[in-house]
């Protein structure tokens, strides 16, 4: 009799022991969250508020993240008037030297000058492409348009009126293109007409070392007639 209860304890002994086991071994594991992947930023936060200011021009006048965009230089400049330095025919500018800074910019292998003031309230693009002007013809034209990238176009006649306006993406993306594969460039077009005759001419700023051929030559003749057509005002 005694024999056969010592049997049972121990077979009910290993039979708890065994069910231990089970539950110990079927408890679940923790694992420790996996850490947030950081935000992707496309403008570096440890440069100067200034230059800061810079760089989101050019990627808003790009229509761009900024990504590739960098500071070449920055040097504080005091600019002569209140338009910094890029007075345009018909344009009013407070006659008040205004401290700033000239910035540098690089993007996609073009180098583009923005200036400020001191605050960086006042941002403007100085990266002169080309001027243009055409005189004569049975019109008596007598214009002139200097354009600015990327962000466009101021024109002016000498009859009085003042136009500016944006570049079109593709008018900008042209620009571009032939500033950043040719170097710089004068060009003069006139008709065979002994009376009457117009001359157009432009100076091209091409930050590249090719020249353009006659048909590139034509083409940014075309391009600058065109824009300058397209911001007049619209009756």
């Amino acid at each position: 009799m005694l024999k056969r209860i010592v049997t049972s304890l121990i077979g009910l002994s290993l039979l708890l022991a065994g069910c231990v086991g089970t539950s110990t071994a079927s408890q679940p594991t923790s694992v420790p969250p996996t850490p947030a992947e950081p935000t992707p930023t496309h403008i570096p936060v440890d440069i100067p508020p200034i230059q800061m200011k810079a760089i989101q021009a050019l990627a808003a006048d790009l229509g761009s993240s900024g990504a590739d965009i960098h500071v070449v230089s920055s040097e504080s400049v005091d600019w002569p008037d209140g338009c910094l330095g890029i007075a345009e025919p018909g344009i009013l500018c407070s006659q008040i030297v205004t401290p700033g800074f000239r910035i540098m910019l690089e993007s996609g292998g073009i180098q583009y000058e923005y200036r400020t003031n001191l605050n960086g309230s006042q941002v403007e693009s100085a990266t002169k492409a080309v001027t243009w002007s055409r005189n004569g013809g049975i019109a008596g034209f007598c214009d002139m348009m200097t354009i600015y990238l990327p962000s466009g176009a101021f024109g002016n006649s000498c009859k009085g009126s003042t136009v500016s306006g944006a570049l079109t993406a593709a008018e900008r993306d042209q620009l571009i293109s032939w500033v950043k594969t040719y170097g710089s460039v004068d060009l003069t077009r006139s008709d065979n007409a002994t009376a009457d005759s117009m001359t157009v001419s432009l100076d091209f700023e091409g930050q590249g070392t090719g020249q353009p051929d006659a048909s590139v030559q034509q083409q940014i003749f075309d391009l600058m007639g065109n824009i300058y057509a397209r911001i007049q005002p619209q009756p």
